[in-house]
């Protein structure tokens, strides 16, 4: 048994965010404010996109997002 990597999808990651990211992220950004802290901050700008997101923003800076 084998799962099949699906492709990226803006809309799938969205989607995850909001109901799985989102609600940990507030909590980290109140326990930051309440801590004199920047946790959250800290881990974006240290975050690496792969190769399949940065092509993706590629993507999207050069067509806007459009299909062809």
């Amino acid at each position: 048994f084998t799962v099949k990597p699906e492709k990226f999808s803006l809309d799938r990651s969205e989607r995850w965010f909001l109901k799985q990211v989102a609600p940990t992220l507030k909590l980290l950004q109140e326990a930051d404010r309440i801590l004199g802290r920047d946790f959250v901050q800290e881990g974006i700008d240290n975050a690496e996109l792969n190769d399949e997101q940065q092509n993706y923003l590629e993507w999207m800076g050069t067509s806007g997002g459009k299909i062809a």
